[in-house]
């Protein structure tokens, strides 16, 4: 996570003053940070999550952008960490946009609420703590160019998806 941050850092730096004149004028925002809530069969998940736009389109209706998030997920007996990283196909020119994205998301196993140590722990139990699961997810963000606001919602892997957050 040390190493991470400043990483984090030097990227939001880059974004904020490396946009281009193109963009600037047609009011488009490259970086987004937003909350996501995420329900998936058996856990409920909240990260944070910094998106960078990559690449957009002459006319500006198609965009490919990265994200990176940390969070923390819960179900009726455990819980632990997730980390992501997804890459989104936006289409669309108005403030609404149809969302396509794909990643991988690592989840934490920090044990169990009912007792502080499994009872099955041991040297092999620290590899089999970390799980890794697809995000393939399909649905519609709401962002007006000129505008700060981001709203996004999605369904897939995890079922659903709802994000909320803020465009610089």
């Amino acid at each position: 996570m040390k190493r991470l941050l400043p990483f984090l850092l030097s990227i939001i730096t880059m974004g904020v003053w490396g946009q281009h004149a193109y963009e600037v004028e047609r009011g488009i925002k490259r970086n987004n940070v937003y909350i996501s809530g995420d329900w998936m069969t058996r856990n409920l998940s909240a990260s944070l999550n910094y998106e960078r736009l990559l690449l957009i389109s002459k006319q500006g209706n198609i965009r490919i952008s990265s994200s990176l998030g940390y969070g923390r997920w819960f179900t009726v007996d455990g819980k632990g960490s997730h980390y992501n990283m997804d890459f989104h196909f936006l289409a669309g020119s108005g403030t609404i946009m149809l969302e396509a994205s794909t990643g991988l998301r690592c989840m934490d196993n920090e044990g169990h609420y009912f007792y502080i140590e499994p009872p099955e722990f041991s040297a092999g139990a620290e590899s089999e703590q970390y799980s890794f699961f697809p995000n393939l997810n399909l649905g519609f963000r709401y962002q007006k160019p000129g505008g700060h606001l981001l709203f996004r919602t999605a369904l897939g892997i995890p079922l659903l998806q709802i994000s909320l957050g803020y465009q610089f």
